[in-house]
């Protein structure tokens, strides 16, 4: 027969096995969120730098 004690204890574990589970699961959230920001980013870059170099381009074709 299972005491209360046993009872507590499987409980508490069952509990800090979410916690640890939240925990990661958290943080792998955040790390994709950083990818997506970073990825977005360089996207942003190459388009505004090759917006720029095509204004330069068309810019010295009519000097």
């Amino acid at each position: 027969m299972i005491t209360g004690m046993e009872k507590v204890k499987k409980y508490q574990i069952v509990q800090l096995a979410y916690l640890n589970y939240l925990k990661t699961s958290i943080k792998i959230g955040h790390k994709e969120k950083l990818m997506v920001r970073i990825k977005s980013r360089l996207k942003f870059r190459w388009i505004s730098c090759l917006i720029f170099l095509s204004i330069i381009g068309i810019w010295k074709s009519y000097t």
